[in-house]
């Protein structure tokens, strides 16, 4: 014995409701279909909003990572490959204190360049 076929109603017009049992409508499985269709959308672009600002944060983040370690190269250039004038007092065998304040100021240069980098390494990578 086979099950009786409305040739006249298409397929999608046979799906039955999940209490009751009972053929549904065709206008409710679009009404359904539409409503499913318009909340994945506005999920889907609620998502993609989101990832733009993220996407460009994350960008930023990685030049002041780049810019603060070309900063560290440099500080640390000048701290060893220049050395800082070497004024000496009149008998010509110490160095003056002109010359320790120099070298202070290129490790100071040097101590907030790394910490910079540090900083936007840590920003980068809780950015990944």
């Amino acid at each position: 014995m086979q099950p009786e076929v409305d040739e006249t109603r298409s397929v999608h017009e046979k799906i039955l409701h999940p209490d009751t049992h009972e053929p549904v409508p065709h206008d409710s499985v679009k009404k359904g279909m539409r409503r499913f269709l318009l909340i994945t959308f506005l999920l889907a672009v609620a998502t993609g909003a989101a990832d733009p600002k993220r996407s460009v944060e994350f960008e930023r983040a990685h030049q002041d990572m780049v810019v603060a370690q070309r900063m560290l190269e440099d500080a640390k250039q000048r701290r060893d490959g220049k050395e800082p004038e070497r004024g000496t007092d009149k008998s010509m065998t110490r160095p003056t204190p002109e010359y320790f304040d120099q070298h202070r100021a290129l490790e100071r240069a040097v101590a907030l360049a790394q910490w910079r980098y540090e900083q936007a390494t840590e920003r980068w990578s809780a950015l990944r």
